[in-house]
């Protein structure tokens, strides 16, 4: 990891405003801090009462704009992690048919309409040049994962658990719509329209939009936007597995504010990601026998780094999205890489957990 990356003063918390950042910090009682986890929360209490402020004011001013904004029915990438889904995302988000949720509004939630023009700069330098989890570039204006900013909005998360992974990390429970209460969807469904509305105000495209998280959530979403479409990249189990415990090991050396035996663990990121594996496959498989051809298509992993443009033509025709085509060298750079990239293997097995 870079040092500009290690030194980071930006991660997934500044995206919270007072009263969510206090409802996660109270998550933490009764366990022990890591030393710097007193400092973090200091900063952002700063930070998440800035972004308080800052969000009354961007109420204040498109209030009505936001209300009375409707938008199109939305494009959903779905997968477990570590399926490709953010590349997929990436390359549909680089079609100027389609808007996104930027790296800018899933990190500055409560107020991107507001201040993304003056800050976007300031963002920039202050964030990671690329992902904690992987070399993808991370830019302020690029397509990012809304989980981020529903997170930030107090909305119900699994992303909550990033803070206390002594809690047990049970993220399957925190998705399944049969565990959360009446109250909980709805406050859920009221902050993702609100961010998708705030989105269309500056963007009136059509949004793509990608959160694993949402693999377990079509059926709401489908209630949301009836006319939704859905992709979904699946990829074989032991493989995505092992690339998720690796990425929510990195993830949590950033993002944890409890003391958590490492062993304990590895092991207990091994048994969460099995389950939560298993419980996305059953979600798929659920969506595939309820959802036509013209609002569900599914993309093989492996088919994708094989042929990439000819899966993506596919998902074209399939969803009437008119011809697939490169409209920027980024995309046709990326399109090479997924070529060219052999997936790196993991030797330790699921049986492990």
């Amino acid at each position: 990891m870079s040092e500009r990356n290690r030194l980071s003063l930006l991660n997934i918390w500044t995206a919270c405003d007072l009263k969510t950042w206090l409802s996660i910090v109270r998550q933490t009682k009764g366990q022990p801090l890591l030393w710097q986890s007193r400092i973090v929360i200091a900063a952002i209490l700063c930070i998440s009462a800035f972004n308080s402020v800052l969000g009354w004011i961007q109420r204040l001013v498109y209030s009505r704009r936001i209300k009375h904004c409707k938008p199109k029915s939305p494009l959903f990438v779905l997968g477990h992690w570590r399926s490709a889904t953010t590349v997929l995302q990436q390359i549909l988000s680089a079609d100027p048919q389609f808007g996104f949720a930027s790296s800018y509004a899933c990190f500055c939630p409560h107020h991107f309409l507001l201040t993304e023009r003056m800050f976007a700069d300031d963002f920039n330098a202050l964030a990671p040049t690329t992902r904690v989890i992987d070399d993808l570039v991370l830019d302020a204006s690029g397509p990012q994962e809304d989980e981020f900013a529903l997170l930030g909005l107090g909305a119900p998360s699994p992303y909550r658990l990033l803070a206390t992974p002594s809690n047990g990390f049970d993220l399957v429970s925190q998705l399944r719509s049969a565990e959360m209460s009446a109250s909980q969807e709805s406050d859920f469904i009221e902050k993702l329209q609100w961010f998708l509305k705030a989105l269309t105000v500056r963007c009136p495209q059509r949004l793509v939009l990608k959160s694993p998280a949402h693999t377990m959530r079509w059926r709401t979403l489908l209630r949301m936007y009836p006319n939704a479409q859905f992709v979904v990249i699946t990829r074989e189990r032991d493989a995505t597995i092992a690339s998720a415990v690796t990425m929510w090991s990195k993830l949590l050396n950033h993002t944890s504010l409890t003391v958590v035996d490492h062993d304990e663990l590895q092991r207990n990121l091994w048994r969460r990601s099995c389950d939560s594996f298993d419980a996305f496959s059953k979600s798929i498989q659920k969506a595939r026998q309820s959802l036509p051809a013209s609002q569900l298509h599914v993309i093989d992993f492996d088919e994708m780094l094989y042929d990439p443009v000819g899966q993506l033509q596919h998902l074209y025709a399939a969803f009437d999205l008119g011809p697939f085509r490169i409209h920027d060298p980024a995309t046709a750079r990326l399109l090479s890489q997924i070529k060219r990239h052999q997936p790196q293997l993991h030797r330790t097995t699921v049986g492990r957990a």
